[in-house]
């Protein structure tokens, strides 16, 4: 019975990072660097474009880079 006892236990264990959400298992305070997204969009094209803007306004990631083969669009997305 402690055998059948002790796999419930530790299969119970191993599951919780699966089963609780995931702000139980974050750390309060200031979020740490690691935590921001590092992003570099290649061919932005005219609907990227509006994806690099929300990007640049998004405080948890940060574009890093972008390229695009058409100048125009790569001025216009600047």
């Amino acid at each position: 019975m402690s055998n059948r006892r002790k796999f419930l236990k530790q299969a119970s264990l191993a599951s919780a990072p699966f089963i609780l959400p995931s702000h139980v298992w974050a750390a309060k305070g200031d979020s740490s660097p690691n935590n921001r997204i590092n992003v570099a969009v290649i061919g932005p094209g005219k609907q990227g474009r509006s994806h690099v803007h929300r990007l640049i306004r998004n405080p948890r990631a940060q574009v890093t880079g972008f390229a695009e083969v058409a100048q125009v669009r790569a001025d216009h997305t600047k």
